[in-house]
């Protein structure tokens, strides 16, 4: 779904199109690394019942190149963050989880904005994906715990 995202900047708004889509998703922990595991639960009360933990994917976040660089994405990610936590917001999650283009500059713009990746390598997240270790890896598996803004 495409949304209307008012940006401003000093003092001027600008109406830009930004795509960016969501799906009820979940981190399972039945197979991750006992280190990955213990840092997605350290802040869970009673997290050895659980092996899945409800999340939320951003499917698609995109903006404009005429906006790149200037501080849009970061906006919205904000945005995106607080409007999960909204009581109107029927959501139920705790993290939200993005599939990251596997390249420097989009792997830092989410490590800026907080998320960190689910596998400490891509050996590990290939393992974890069947992946043999041969291919390239396209996407990192990353997470934000939205329980970080309360």
């Amino acid at each position: 779904m495409a949304h209307s995202f008012f940006y401003k900047k000093n003092g001027y708004g600008i109406y830009c199109k930004i795509l960016y889509t969501f799906f009820s998703s979940s981190i399972d922990a039945r197979n991750l690394p006992n280190s990955r595991k213990k840092k997605l639960t350290e802040n869970i009360p009673h997290e050895k019942s659980l092996s899945s933990y409800p999340a939320t994917l951003i499917g698609r976040l995109g903006v404009n190149m005429e906006f790149s660089g200037k501080g849009v994405g970061r906006e919205l990610m904000g945005y995106i963050k607080q409007w999960m936590l909204l009581p109107s917001n029927l959501t139920a999650c705790r993290y939200l989880t993005v599939d990251a283009y596997n390249n420097v500059t989009t792997l830092k713009f989410y490590e800026t904005n907080g998320f960190k990746t689910i596998f400490s390598s891509e050996t590990q997240e290939k393992e974890y994906v069947g992946l043999p270790l041969e291919k390239e890896l396209k996407t990192r598996l990353m997470y934000f715990d939205l329980m970080l803004l309360k």
